[in-house]
């Protein structure tokens, strides 16, 4: 929803379209939630990374 209708200038195409989902990543996140001293947090933490990280 926030891909079609956007925030400001910088979030959102602001296009009807469809966005789909890969499976690619699935098998690091797994890898890393396994490992007891990252876990969730450090998915959450790599997914937030990821998403920052085409602006800059």
């Amino acid at each position: 929803l926030l891909q079609c209708i956007g925030i400001g200038r910088f979030m959102g195409i602001r296009l009807p379209v469809i966005m789909s989902v890969t499976f690619a990543a699935v098998t690091p996140m797994i890898a890393i939630g396994m490992n007891p001293d990252i876990g969730l947090l450090g998915i959450f933490g790599a997914t937030i990374a990821a998403g920052l990280s085409p602006h800059y």
